[in-house]
């Protein structure tokens, strides 16, 4: 099996200098073993050839939506003409659980990876199905962007189930509160965090999670200032990518705001749920930057007026090159089928129940996150739910197809790797000048590797 580069970084002792400690493994792909055939002939009806009755094992992350994400499919499986039964468990480690059961050959028959320790899509290569049948015969349209995002080539190697929407989740009721706007640039940014300061409250939360919404945060406000010449050198992981004007730039502004201690001290190994903590139900955290599940995790700690609300990532300038509006409006939640899957019919056919309208928008309403699904529209019922929802919604209008999504975060599993350095950053173990450098050592790593799929941009 063919792997991509998992490092994983440390900070070496008091001195805080950085240190390798472990690599992926890397070799050239080999040819994955055929799944067993299916027993029963694809034909109209059934595409797959899909035992009927049969079992379909998936593997869900769950943690970003949790594990009853897909149930809705699971039932759909079990009313169509050629019923199915499929049965989920769930994981925090879904890319070490995925690849240690493609390596023991007991892969699951479907999977859906997102999150911190989500599968890269490198890794996937050479491992999965092509999802163009399963996609065809659902007869959907999915948004614009979609497949190129989850395919390779010819090769559709996932299907992102998310419309992922990130950038600077507050609770407008805290900011009318103190007569606070949403900022749009670093500079406004900078100041809201002494206002907050000044009120009791902090800038930004820490935590693993946080780290790496931080990193993508600076990545996005740099592609917002500079457009293509900065977006291709980041998805290409270029030589010098991090070395750009816009990105330096952005990268000074986090630094100053982190020297002025306007991140909260406490937390530094946080889960996501510690930090939301912090935001929603302490109210000691005024920003809380985040992607589609933020107002899902936060539902049960956000009190009734808490009102949560959304801007995008801020400018490097007054007038970047995209214009103020361009967000972070991407994809997540990667459905996939191991080719080695025991029952590969049953896999696409589970993907396909997922691309149904009515699932995504029964997703939509009860996770308050927006799904690729074209059409597809949900209705939650509570007001976090409802305000969450819209508030994506309007982030989508008004980005137009002025986006400043970095995708080779996912494509290239760099997010462990980013949270470390980024927590680095924020202890002051690292400047500006030295985190340029790592994070230029890590995408060269990731680029140069024999192990590693390149995708197209």
């Amino acid at each position: 099996m063919s792997t991509t580069r998992r490092s994983l970084l440390q900070i070496a002792g008091a001195s805080g200098a950085l240190s390798m400690m472990g690599c992926r493994a890397s070799s050239t792909p080999s040819t994955p073993t055929p799944a067993p055939s299916a027993t029963v002939t694809p034909g109209p009806g059934n595409p797959f050839g899909l035992a009927s009755g049969s079992s379909v094992s998936v593997l869900v992350d769950e943690t970003e939506f949790g594990r009853d994400i897909l149930e809705r499919a699971a039932t759909l499986l079990t009313t169509r003409s050629v019923p199915a039964r499929a049965t989920t468990s769930g994981t925090k480690t879904i890319a070490a659980d995925v690849l240690s059961r493609l390596a023991e050959d007991n892969p699951p028959d479907a999977l859906l990876s997102g999150g911190l320790g989500g599968l890269a899509l490198a890794e996937l290569t050479g491992q999965v199905t092509d999802l163009t049948p399963a996609l065809t015969s659902s007869g959907q349209q999915l948004v614009a962007g979609t497949t190129a995002a989850g395919g390779l080539g010819d090769t559709l190697v996932s299907i992102p189930w998310v419309r992922e929407v990130r950038g600077q989740w507050y609770s407008s009721t805290v900011f009318k509160q103190y007569g606070w706007t949403a900022p749009t640039t670093w500079d406004e940014l900078h100041a809201l965090g002494h206002a907050a300061r000044s009120k009791g409250m902090y800038l930004f939360g820490r935590g693993r999670q946080g780290a790496v919404d931080l990193a993508r945060m600076v990545v996005a406000s740099a592609i917002k200032e500079g457009g293509d010449e900065v977006r291709t050198p980041l998805e290409t992981l270029a030589a010098d990518c991090w070395g750009l004007a816009p990105v330096q730039r952005a990268l000074a502004h986090l630094a100053g705001i982190i020297a002025d201690g306007l991140i909260h001290p406490d937390g530094r190994g946080d889960s996501a749920e510690d930090a939301l903590g912090r935001w929603a139900q302490d109210r000691t955290i005024a920003i809380m930057p985040g992607g589609s599940s933020v107002p899902w995790r936060s539902r049960q700690l956000a009190a009734t007026d808490f009102q949560i609300a959304l801007a995008p990532d801020p400018s490097v300038t007054a007038a970047p090159t995209l214009g103020k509006g361009a967000a972070q409006v991407g994809f997540g939640s990667w459905l996939a089928v191991p080719q080695q899957a025991p029952n590969r019919a049953g896999g696409l056919a589970l993907v396909e129940a997922c691309l149904d309208p009515a699932v995504a928008g029964a997703f939509t309403t009860e996770h308050f996150a927006l799904t690729t699904v074209a059409g597809a529209t949900g209705a939650p019922t509570g007001e976090h739910g409802r305000a969450a929802l819209a508030a994506q919604q309007a982030v989508v209008e008004a980005s137009g197809d002025s986006t400043c999504t970095w995708l080779a975060s996912d494509r290239y599993g760099l997010g462990p790797d980013l949270s470390v350095l980024f927590t680095a950053l924020m202890d002051a173990d690292l400047g500006v000048a030295t985190l340029t450098k790592e994070l230029q050592a890590l995408t060269d790593r990731v680029r140069d590797d024999p192990g590693t799929t390149h995708f197209p941009v």
